[in-house]
């Protein structure tokens, strides 16, 4: 019965899981995450005849030391706690004294933190986003929301300038919150007019996302607290380029989450999810640093065969759509399996994410106010998609 209530509505929305096998992660398999420039601005997978209208920003995460000269005309974003923001950007010699005393002044953060903003003699502005002081309980530390609130509404406003992000951080351990944080402010996802593969031929945005400690330098210290990170001595922690890079990965990895999650069900149906799916382990299995260390493979078990095998649960909910149901099996094998340890070196861990690419309601269908947002009902899919990917690179 509940199968033809679907047929009925909306031609039906089948159920796609994705069952994800993944073992010990080595910290020898640490490498730079090449998914950005493979995937930056493609939309889709190029299985499906979709192209994004505007060309995605192109998120990258350097250290201090490695950054290229600064172009004048371009927009930087110094975002952390008050008086160390302040110290970074006058470290930096974003502004005089004076000028970034009276911004610090105007800068009065609420809850989703404040900005103010100054320009210098080329056309460039220069941003300071102060975050919360105050934190509740169920917060972090260092404010991830507002940190997100910040950086979209900079990268909105400058959206014809390359963004400078330098993120001020007082303890190492807060980079890979911020770095998803700036993540989810720059969306792959877009439908708006101009631009486009197709149209003119328009480059990506360049935003490029720094750790600094408050005096402009990549040494960051403090006290540890909850996170256990050790330093070394007083001098605290020198954020390198592979913590930058362990970093992007992060990144990289929400904003394939959100891409999957914002796309429409008419192009992310079931059978464009498991593009994506073999997408990220056709990336995988071309990245040497992946390879080198372990082995990826890939399942798929569709329609008639759900029912055969005794997966009636995704088969019963997905049999009336157009396109049938599927389980598709992500498989990250590591060459090292070691005994377990504190670490879960050695021991096999098993995601699983829910794929109803449109849920309807079944039995009972939702009115129209609750079906606007159901195509995020695929959202649990889409998180262990790009966890995978980000797990197997680190």
């Amino acid at each position: 019965h509940r199968t033809t209530m679907l047929r009925r509505a909306y031609s039906a929305l089948p159920a796609l899981l994705l069952m994800v096998e993944t073992s010990a992660f080595t910290a020898a398999a640490r490498r730079p995450n090449a998914w950005t420039a493979a995937a930056r601005g493609r939309g889709l997978g190029r299985s499906r005849s979709m192209a994004m209208s505007s060309v995605p920003d192109a998120l990258d995460f350097k250290p201090v030391g490695a950054l290229p000269a600064a172009e004048k005309t371009a927009t930087v974003l110094v975002v952390g706690r008050g008086e160390s923001v302040r110290s970074c950007a006058e470290a930096l010699n974003l502004a005089t004294p004076e000028v970034l005393d009276a911004m610090l002044v105007s800068a009065k953060p609420g809850d989703a933190g404040a900005s103010s903003s100054t320009f210098n003699a080329a056309g460039g502005q220069v941003v300071l986003g102060v975050i919360p002081e105050g934190a509740s309980r169920h917060n972090s530390a260092c404010q991830p929301h507002a940190i997100t609130s910040l950086v979209a509404a900079t990268a909105g406003k400058a959206s014809d300038r390359p963004l400078q992000v330098y993120a001020v951080l007082e303890d190492p351990a807060d980079r890979h919150a911020i770095a998803c944080a700036c993540a989810r402010a720059l969306p792959l996802f877009s439908l708006k007019s101009g631009g486009g593969d197709d149209a003119g031929g328009e480059e990506a945005r360049q935003v490029t996302v720094t750790f600094s400690a408050p005096d402009g330098t990549s040494v960051i210290g403090g006290i540890a607290g909850a996170s256990e990170v050790e330093y070394s001595g007083s001098a605290g922690v020198d954020l390198t380029a592979e913590d930058h890079a362990d970093a992007e990965v992060a990144a990289d990895a929400v904003r394939l989450a959100a891409l999957l999650v914002d796309t429409p069900p008419e192009e992310m149906s079931p059978n464009g999810l498991v593009a994506e799916c073999k997408a990220v382990v056709d990336r995988l299995s071309k990245d040497t640093g992946v390879m080198e260390n372990g082995e990826v493979s890939f399942e798929l078990i569709q329609g008639e065969d759900l029912d055969r095998l005794g997966y009636g649960g995704i088969y019963g909910v997905g049999k009336g759509a157009k396109e049938p149901p599927a389980l598709a099996i992500m498989s990250y094998t590591p060459r090292y399996r070691g005994v377990a340890n504190d670490n879960g070196d050695g021991m096999t861990m098993a995601w699983v994410g829910k794929g109803i690419v449109y849920d309807t309601g079944g039995l009972s269908l939702k009115i129209s106010g609750g079906m606007v947002g159901m195509k995020s009902d695929m959202g649990g899919a889409a998180a262990v998609v790009a966890a995978f990917e980000a797990a197997a690179k680190l």
